[in-house]
């Protein structure tokens, strides 16, 4: 399953997944050996929403652009978290709360894919 995937969809999960990594490091989440692990499962956190539209493939290119159009707002709402101009102390839920608003996206892109696909 997981060689049949196409490189596009690779290059999303990579770049999100880079991305993702980075702003750990760069908030400063990982700083010891308790933070390095705390930043594996926070990542694979924030990384699951966008994996899981990227490794559907029956949505078609929907799922691709879905994936792409929720990275790049995630990216955009965990830069306003903690770098915006209303970064406060509870900041910090970002990395709890915006992977289960992705998570209902995602399900949402999967949900309009599936019925484009059923009506055509």
């Amino acid at each position: 399953m997981m060689a049949a995937l196409g490189p596009l969809r690779w290059s999303i999960i990579t770049v999100y997944s880079l991305g993702c990594a980075l702003l750990l490091i760069a908030t400063g989440s990982i700083d010891e050996v308790f933070g390095v692990f705390f930043g594996l499962v926070v990542c694979v956190w924030m990384i699951a929403p966008i994996a899981m539209l990227a490794l559907k493939r029956e949505g078609g290119a929907l799922t691709a652009i879905g994936a792409v159009l929720l990275g790049a707002v995630g990216f955009y709402m965990y830069w306003r978290a903690f770098y915006g101009p209303d970064v406060d102390a509870l900041s910090g839920l970002a990395y709890v709360i915006l992977p289960i608003y992705q998570c209902v996206a995602a399900a949402g892109v999967v949900l309009l894919a599936h019925l484009i696909k059923k009506s055509s």
